[in-house]
């Protein structure tokens, strides 16, 4: 799932015509919801979509998130 989700972030900025490296950051917008924003092209998406075992792959790269 994150690297589906990496896919998606490599083609907004291929659309976008901006280089395809640089972060992208993941952001715990509320209590259990988090989102993955590109500030390249500003795109956001929410990961509440998705599923509890999706959004626990991205959790687990966060120290600071509890478990979902």
């Amino acid at each position: 799932f994150i690297t589906t989700i990496a896919r998606v972030v490599e083609r907004q900025r291929i659309k976008s015509g901006v280089p395809l490296d640089g972060p992208i950051h993941l952001r715990r917008r509320a209590p259990n919801r988090l989102s993955v924003y590109d500030p390249v092209t500003r795109a956001e998406f929410g990961l509440s979509s998705f599923g509890k075992d999706n959004i626990a792959a991205f959790a687990a790269l966060l120290t600071d998130v509890p478990e979902l």
